[in-house]
């Protein structure tokens, strides 16, 4: 039976389809009802100090995050884009230094934006240092005991005790220098460039934007948005009004209509006709809508000159420019656009709560004040149906939505702004205040002083009691599938054990590899963790194999650490599919890759990683 369940999960894990999440629950459900779990045991795993660590490590990646630590660094980088070279180099180092001390994911999202826009003044394309860069968040990810919640799995199990903070840092480090360069010298020269991702991710508004005016006898006028929304098939959306020479952008659903308005809609080919001649309105082009815009505008103005009173209108901010702004006369983004609403670029990341909803589902712009312009997808740009489109992990979106509280919605939607945040005001003091916080917790973790999950757990409430973390953040940060995930498949990988299931699968490795020399049977335990963790997630691929590696090690009579570290190594080392982590699904539609494109750049970085790290793991280990 237990045998039976494995399977399914894995394939379920491959599929892909049901999150994984729910696959750990399910699995973790159905041994309890059969009792090869204990059921007064089958939640014992939420208890478990690994959780716990992984839990509280996310929060102060957070308090890093928002100390600006990583920040400061960021910006220095535009004096390192000479050459493709030197800008993957920089870039990645950068990246893999801040994974190996907060969650790789979390450092990823900081370096995307300023690595797009290094890349584009430097006149490299996206592409080139995206894939890189989260390769080398997963590098990095191997150096320390926090760097990534494999290592802290493989920690919590090791017999005896588990790993200290720097246990892993002669293997890790090895492997994200060696890493780094090649990323840096081969690496990018092998990413396809088709022109294609977030270079050319320049949604081209006007191609599905149309103006209309509502004329005098126009059956619109006293209707809300909302209601005249519903004409011509109700795929149709009000983004900006022009009225008597104001612009105003994301109206509210409940505006009223007013004759003389020009419309700014959103509207299907198939759909606009009957939408125009339902509500009684008149087509109206770009051009002629600036020029409308400016001459209400003026005579407006001169009325209120005329009645001696001060009028101020029009007014034109920085990133807000009026409809009439490009050389021809056309400015499709500034009309949608101003001092309190803005046009905002941002990938979904995986888990979100965008990931596999649409617009419609949501509810966006009701609930979150936020209009979805435009999906980009691998590198193709997706103007039908965008509110009944399900959206996918690594999409590029153009979205619409006022600045006052644009990062709380953006947050919460679980989405990624690709662009660099302002400059932080008094940022210095909060800085020390996040390293000294951190970097005391890793003293004491590294002196033995208290275990990981107290030290880390301190220092989470430390970040909240300075100010760097708020309570909605703490729980914002935490990446709760995955602990969900932990807590259900550490019983589950229990139970290999206790069965004595992973006992017999012992006995034919051991008949194998019996007479094969350590580095041999290292570099294979690596090779079987690195095939897992391309297609199913890390944390349930070093679940499973450490029951099979500690077994392993008994049966061989070899060095227990040196197979739960080649697990702890392989199960960081997704480098052949997207799939295989959050990383590389973030970086996909921005970089326009494809699938295949992961393994051409990722295949000789896993071979150089099992060259390097199963002698590296035997100096060490064995």
């Amino acid at each position: 039976m237990l045998g039976i369940v494995l399977i399914a999960v894995v394939v379920a894990f491959m599929w892909g389809r049901v999150r994984y999440d729910m696959v750990a629950v399910c699995a973790l459900m159905v041994l309890a009802a059969v009792e090869i779990v204990p059921r007064g045991q089958a939640f014992a795993g939420f208890g478990h100090p690994a959780v716990v660590t992984v839990a509280a490590m996310l929060a102060i990646s957070r308090g890093l995050d928002n100390s600006g630590v990583v920040d400061q660094i960021a910006r220095r980088l535009a004096r390192f884009s000479g050459n493709p070279s030197t800008l993957v180099a920089s870039h990645t180092t950068v990246v893999a230094a801040a994974s190996g001390f907060m969650n790789n994911v979390g450092a990823l999202a900081l370096l995307m934006p300023v690595a797009m826009r290094v890349s584009r003044r430097a006149g490299h394309r996206a592409a080139v240092v995206l894939m890189p860069l989260s390769f080398a968040s997963l590098l990095g990810g191997m150096v320390t005991l926090i760097g990534t919640p494999p290592n802290i799995v493989v920690a919590s199990a090791r017999p005896g005790g588990g790993f200290a903070m720097f246990d892993y840092a002669p293997v890790g480090v090895m492997l994200a220098v060696v890493g780094v360069a090649y990323l840096s010298l081969v690496g990018w020269r092998l990413i396809p460039i088709r022109g294609e991702g977030a270079d050319d991710v320049a949604f081209q508004i006007e191609g599905y934007l149309t103006e209309v005016v509502v004329g005098p006898e126009s059956s619109a006028i006293g209707m809300r948005i909302h209601e005249i929304e519903g004409f011509g098939g109700g795929s149709s959306r009000v983004l900006a009004i022009l009225r008597r020479g104001r612009r105003l952008p994301a109206p509210s659903p409940y505006e009223f209509i007013e004759a003389g308005d020009v419309l700014v809609v959103e509207a299907e080919a198939d759909d606009l006709n009957e939408f125009v001649s339902s509500a009684g309105l008149e087509l109206l082009s770009a051009r002629e809508a600036a020029e409308e815009e400016e001459r209400r505008a003026q005579a407006v103005t001169e009325q209120a000159e005329g009645a001696g009173a001060e009028l101020v209108v029009g007014v034109t901010t920085p990133g807000a420019e009026s409809a009439a702004t490009t050389e021809d006369g056309t400015d499709e983004r500034g009309m949608l656009d101003s001092a309190d609403v803005a046009l905002v670029e941002a990938v979904v990341r995986p888990g979100s709560l965008l990931s596999g909803r649409s617009a419609a589902g949501l509810r966006l712009r009701e609930r979150y004040r936020v209009n979805l312009l435009a999906v980009a997808r691998q590198g193709g740009t997706t103007h039908v149906r965008l509110d009944q489109l399900r959206l996918r992990p690594g999409d590029v979106l153009l979205l619409q939505a006022p600045v006052v509280g644009l990062d709380t919605s953006l947050s919460t939607l679980g989405a990624l702004r690709l662009a660099e945040r302002g400059l932080r005001f008094n940022a210095q003091p909060r800085v020390f205040a996040a390293i000294a916080i951190a970097g005391l917790a890793l003293v004491s973790t590294a002196f033995s002083v208290v275990p990981v999950e107290i030290a880390a757990m301190l220092a989470a409430l430390a970040m909240g009691a300075a100010g760097l973390v708020t309570l909605r953040d703490t729980y914002e940060s935490i990446d709760w599938p995955v602990l969900i995930l932990l807590g259900a498949m550490l019983p589950v990988g229990g139970a290999l054990e206790t069965t004595g299931a992973a006992a017999l699968l012992t006995e034919g490795l051991v008949l194998v590899s019996e007479g094969l020399p350590l580095i041999v049977v290292t570099g294979l335990l690596l090779i079987l963790a690195m095939m897992l963790s391309d297609v199913i997630n890390n944390v349930a691929t070093v679940v499973l194999l450490i029951p099979i590696g500690v077994s392993l090690a008994a049966g061989l009579d070899a060095s227990v650490d040196a197979f739960l570290m080649a697990i702890a190594v392989g199960g960081s080392a997704a480098f052949l599919t997207p799939i295989g982590h959050q990383s590389n699904v973030l970086v996909m539609g921005p970089g326009g890759y494809r699938f295949s494109d992961y393994w051409r750049v990722g295949l000789l970085l896993e071979v150089i990683i099992v060259v390097v790290a199963s002698p590296m793991i035997v100096l060490v280990w064995g």
